[in-house]
């Protein structure tokens, strides 16, 4: 596959600080990492591509490329503890949005499992955010990638989770969104060791996917150039 080809020069790896890390990789953040997804009517491209620092943290830069009806280019910041539990510390969006998270949103409290859930406070900017999130479905799910035993992420209670200014309307992840879209439902899928199969947002399904083990980290300009 071309974009995967592109990523398949050379490769970093992130190497989690415990096994117990390594045996929840929900959400791998290996440098070079790249994930392929069908959306409606486009596709979407997923890669780790870099760090940077939010609020005083180093973080891991989720960068994604959205083509079709839902055209856009986001960014997420996400850190992995010891226990293998994974925060979003802030996203942005090339269309001039942009928020951070202090502190950082829990994402995924792992080992998953149905009927866990946990609370999240946390300052958006200047906006005070509190919900409920937490995991409501085990089971197979069948992407064009093949099938994977997934666990369903949604959130179960709390206030709009939608930001709304000049840029238009976003969700915690930075997406541009309808403002009358609702979440009550699963909103992603996880496979430990693959990380997320299925998004709710856009139907998000993986078609493919490569989460490197090897050298050296390359550059995503050309894969940054294609959507230029």
């Amino acid at each position: 596959m071309k974009l995967l080809s592109l990523l398949l020069i050379g490769a970093g790896l992130l190497t989690p600080k415990s096994t117990l890390a390594q045996n929840h990789q929900y959400f791998p953040l290996v440098l070079d990492s790249v994930w392929e997804y069908s959306i409606t009517e486009g596709t979407s491209t997923v890669g780790i591509t870099g760090t940077a620092t939010i609020n005083g943290l180093e973080t891991y830069v989720r960068l994604s490329i959205l083509t079709g009806p839902h055209a856009q280019t986001v960014i997420n910041y996400w850190s992995l503890n010891e226990e293998g539990d994974v925060f979003l510390h802030g996203a942005s969006n090339a269309d001039g949005f942009s928020v951070t998270y202090d502190p950082p949103i829990l994402w995924l409290d792992p080992p998953l499992s149905v009927g866990q859930s946990w609370i999240v406070e946390t300052m958006a900017d200047n906006q005070f955010l509190s919900f409920t999130t937490g995991i409501i479905w085990e089971g197979e799910v069948t992407v064009p990638a093949g099938l994977f035993h997934t666990y369903g992420r949604a959130i179960l209670g709390g206030q709009v989770l939608l930001f709304a200014d000049r840029y238009g309307s976003h969700d915690l992840l930075g997406f541009r969104v309808d403002p009358q879209r609702q979440r009550d439902d699963v909103s992603e899928w996880y496979n430990n060791g693959t990380g997320m199969i299925k998004d709710q947002y856009a139907n998000h399904q993986l078609v493919d996917y490569m989460i490197p083990v090897g050298v050296e980290v390359s550059s995503w300009s050309e894969l940054k150039a294609l959507y230029r």
